[in-house]
């Protein structure tokens, strides 16, 4: 599974829904603001409806930091055991998450970073963002949707960067048509 930042397919949007959290007395985190950066799957035949979240200091006087990688799957536990068959219980709800992915880098902040990732930041809106972020990042690399996820995407819908056209005629398009999709 290779996974692409959300920002690098969707640069206008991205800068509008990006969550971020800014620490300013707290001992177990540096002071600083984080970004939450999602990145998603670039397997067009892979449905695995999880994100991989890069949580980056980005305060101007320090430079960017990478501080931990949150793995968030939205769907049931179930979902992730009838999907990935071959894997632990423990490696399962690491997948569902939210957890501390371990096939990345983890700054000594990380545990601290993602309990106010699950306290302060996902709330049900950003969840509902998430998945929907996932739909749209699926479709614009030329993934056939099942039907649940076309919901999701709401292609004919508003489309997230402001512009007032439809999603399918505006960020949506890619360099796929809708006869190749697969």
């Amino acid at each position: 599974m290779y996974f692409k930042a959300f920002h690098a397919e969707f640069e206008k949007i991205a800068r509008l829904q990006t969550r971020s959290l800014t620490i300013v007395g707290e001992q177990k985190i540096p002071k600083g603001d984080y970004a939450f950066l999602p990145m998603y799957c670039k397997d067009k035949k892979c449905d695995c409806r999880r994100t991989l979240i890069n949580v980056l200091q980005v305060t101007p006087e320090y430079g960017p930091f990478h501080a931990a990688t949150i793995s968030y799957g939205w769907e049931p536990l179930d979902f992730y055991r009838d999907w990935a068959k071959a894997l632990s219980e423990e490696e399962i709800k690491i997948m569902k998450g939210p957890a501390l992915d371990h096939f990345n880098t983890q700054s000594p902040s990380a545990s601290h970073l993602l309990e106010s990732f699950v306290n302060l930041v996902l709330d049900d809106d950003y969840s509902e963002r998430l998945k929907r972020q996932y739909a749209m990042f699926k479709y614009k690399i030329g993934m056939k949707l099942p039907p649940d996820l076309e919901k999701q995407a709401d292609l004919s819908g508003e489309c997230p960067c402001g512009s007032g056209r439809p999603f399918k005629l505006c960020c949506g398009r890619g360099k796929f048509s809708r006869r190749y999709r697969r």
